[in-house]
């Protein structure tokens, strides 16, 4: 499948462990946000200039190892 993360189903099922509802929705907003990203070559770093993050941040919210994301 085009697109498909090979650890997007291992990680979601993890995180689902882990995780409620309005968070399970969250984690699949974001992976389906860095496969667009990667799909399209833009860089962690040059979404952060259009969103007005940091670069790490980015890194954090498509992190599954960070569960709290918008701090």
């Amino acid at each position: 499948m085009r697109g498909y993360n090979k650890d997007f189903e291992y990680n979601f099922v993890i995180m689902k462990r882990t995780i409620g509802q309005n968070n399970e929705i969250q984690y699949a907003i974001i992976q389906k946000i860095k496969a667009l990203r990667i799909e399209h070559n833009i860089s962690q770093t040059v979404l952060s200039e259009i969103l007005g993050i940091s670069s790490g941040q980015v890194g954090n919210i498509e992190s599954s190892r960070f569960p709290h994301k918008y701090t």
